[in-house]
């Protein structure tokens, strides 16, 4: 039997050595990241590091990805898209402008017919 079929069997089994294993050594990491506070820190720190560059990268990264996917759609995509998106505040700037405009219009309408643009 080859290692690979021997840890998959060995992780399958309730009684799992490698998973005993794991479980010991997590806790006493655990442990000593509890009693060690320069571990602790330096942990800390190294996480800090790693969050950041990640950050610097998925801050580069993501508006380009955002930019090409809306770059590579046709117009009816995009129109499909901001539809599903944002289609309901859409119909509502749609209907206030129509009631609006409809205000403004009876208004001209009632100052010329008043008389006021002769």
């Amino acid at each position: 039997m080859d290692v690979k079929a021997r840890l998959v069997a060995d992780l399958a089994s309730d009684n799992s050595s490698l998973a005993g294993h794991a479980e010991r050594a997590l806790q006493g990491l655990g442990q000593r990241l509890a009693s060690d506070e320069g571990l602790r820190q330096s942990v800390n720190h190294y996480f800090e590091q790693v969050a950041g560059q990640l950050a610097d990268q998925l801050n580069q990264g993501i508006p380009k990805h955002i930019a090409d996917t809306i770059k590579a759609w046709d117009d009816k995509q995009l129109v499909q898209e901001l539809e599903r998106s944002v289609g309901r505040d859409l119909q509502f700037i749609r209907i206030n402008g129509t009631l609006v405009g409809a205000a403004l219009g009876l208004g001209f309408h009632g100052l010329h017919w008043l008389g006021a643009f002769a």
